[in-house]
């Protein structure tokens, strides 16, 4: 098994150069890239992208990536692994429109916040370099108005009584009222979610469809979800989803596998309002409530009280 490379000021210099907890979408570089180094007894690691960012990505459990993939369904762009740098540093937004950078406000670092709260920041083991916190997620979303929201989230068992009633070693709780501080501090909404409190058929059915959320440039099948939109998406509504089927191979001239993928990225995309906290049967007509939620997510986690 590999080993990690020691930590020093010079290569932590080298990561910030190279990009490292920087950029937004296929751009983004985790802050924390999941290495044969840094392997975790206790949880499911997942290295997969998030749709449509299906880029290496770094999610250290299981509860982590089904969180991420309902964010990224809802619309927002998670940023997993966000780096907290222990000193002054630009807002998680900077670089995303340039004519927004000069007025984003800046962090005074989670060494100071740290020492307000008068807890220990840490440091990088055998070191005296102080640790590089991170932000599970760190969310952006582009609104119809052509406008930028961020929201921060940290992803906890929150359901279990280690996470209510941690062992006194464990700093769990001090380091999210550090988060919630470091948040406020920037004027972004700050949550502590976890997968559970998600529906879990939204979770199964989004690891479903979510190999179909995605058609690459030039595929024939943008060509058949085109006209479909076009010509049949009104009556989609009221026809169940084998209907659709129908339409794209006998009116459109699809193959059965692709009407059948086309489908599935129209249900992921809610081209055709579809409530995906029931489960899915083509032969039934789709009830609506896939859009309200996405919009309750993103409220949620993007336009709540700080």
């Amino acid at each position: 098994m590999s080993r990690a490379p020691k930590v020093t000021l010079p290569l932590i210099k080298e990561w910030i150069a190279e990009g490292i907890g920087q950029g937004h979408g296929s751009q983004y570089k985790t802050a924390m890239p999941i290495r044969r180094c840094n392997p975790s007894g206790v949880s499911v690691q997942v290295v997969g992208g998030v749709p449509p960012y299906f880029r290496r990505g770094a999610f250290y459990s299981r509860n982590e990536w089904l969180v991420g993939q309902a964010l990224a369904w809802a619309g927002t762009e998670p940023r997993e692994q966000f780096p907290i740098w222990p000193w002054e540093h630009p807002h998680s937004l900077v670089g995303l429109v340039s004519d927004l950078d000069p007025y984003l406000p800046r962090s005074e670092g989670m060494l100071s916040i740290c020492k307000d709260m008068g807890i220990d920041h840490g440091v990088f083991i055998g070191t005296g370099i102080p640790y590089i916190w991170t932000m599970d997620f760190s969310l952006v979303l582009r609104t119809p108005n052509d406008e930028y929201r961020c929201g921060f989230v940290s992803v906890k068992p929150i359901k279990e009584d280690r996470f209510h009633n941690p062992e006194p070693s464990d700093r769990v709780l001090e380091k999210l009222e550090a988060e919630r501080r470091y948040a406020l501090a920037l004027g972004v909404p700050y949550r502590v979610t976890g997968a559970s409190e998600f529906p879990g058929e939204l979770l199964t059915q989004l690891e479903w469809l979510r190999g179909a959320a995605v058609l690459p440039h030039g595929d024939q099948r943008n060509k058949f979800l085109q006209e479909f939109l076009d010509r049949f998406v009104a009556e989609a509504q009221t026809c169940p989803p084998e209907e659709w089927i129908r339409w794209l191979q006998v009116d459109l001239g699809a193959s059965g596998e692709q009407a059948l993928s086309l489908c599935h990225h129209i249900i992921w995309h809610q081209y055709v309002d579809f409530d995906l906290t029931k489960v899915i049967n083509f032969s039934y007509v789709p009830q609506p409530g896939g859009r309200a939620l996405k919009h309750y997510i993103q409220e949620y986690f993007l336009g709540g009280e700080l």
